[in-house]
């Protein structure tokens, strides 16, 4: 009886797996670190509404005044030639009309707000909070503490709304329900250009430039972060125990 010198098939390691059709479109992809698809990514999928440690108000997403900015541009019942879209909206009471979920108001001077704001936006200048009688406005009253509503402030950065106490002045008036806008209105008019009257104060940069450069910060703060991990050098044990201790 002759003896088989290899028991089973001697290729059977050298078998490539059969190709399933279902999977063809898939590629290999190295992972190089942030990119300015992950960057928009992240940013579409953060939470448009979250509050911050240690403040009383919230903060706010400018894709969401974005978002709502435009809304209300589409359902507008005006006609170009200055009629209504119906009848009997030129007779309708102002409160009977669908209320707002947002009531933006831009904290800066006169001079700013006439030179460039975003569309619906009311005047609230700074100092009408510190030495006005009567601090708030009437369309506040409206907004204020009420379910499905929420009162927006913005500057022109978001660092200089939270660093003034703004939002923490509107919060000590008794409303609940605020939001500070980041990124203020400098990043608003880098996505939503047309959703402002007047010429915007800061050049508007292409999307996938910014996200590019965002990226790039990012991967360069980690990589510092990583570099930084692996060369640290703890202290030796043996150091550490050779010093006598203090009596």
């Amino acid at each position: 009886m002759a003896m088989r010198d290899v028991i089973g098939d001697p290729d059977l390691l050298l078998r490539k797996t059969p190709a399933n059709p279902k999977y063809e479109h898939v590629k290999p992809v190295v992972e190089t670190g942030m990119t300015a698809e992950l960057a928009r990514f992240m940013k579409n999928t953060g939470a448009a509404l979250y509050r911050v440690s240690g403040e009383p108000f919230m903060r706010i997403r400018t894709r969401l005044i974005g978002d709502f900015v435009q809304k209300q541009q589409s359902q507008s019942g005006e006609i170009k030639d200055g009629g209504f879209a119906h009848p009997m909206d030129e007779y309708r009471a102002p409160d009977t009309q669908p209320p707002k979920e947002y009531l933006i108001l831009d904290v800066r001077s006169e001079e700013e707000y006439a030179a460039c704001h975003i569309k619906g936006a009311l005047h609230y200048p700074k100092r009408r909070m510190v030495h006005a009688i009567n601090p708030l406005l009437p369309e506040m009253f409206s907004f204020k503490n009420k379910e499905n509503k929420l009162i927006v402030l913005y500057d022109l950065e978001e660092e200089m709304t939270i660093a003034q106490g703004i939002g923490q002045n509107v919060f000590e008036k008794g409303i609940d329900n605020l939001a500070v806008m980041t990124g203020g209105l400098r990043e608003f008019v880098q996505d939503y250009a047309d959703c402002i009257v007047g010429e915007s104060p800061v050049p508007i940069v292409p999307r996938d430039t910014r996200l590019l450069k965002r990226a790039e910060a990012v991967s360069a703060a980690r990589s510092e972060t990583q570099r930084s991990a692996f060369s640290h050098k703890p202290k030796s044990l043996s150091n550490s125990l050779a010093k006598p201790r203090p009596r």
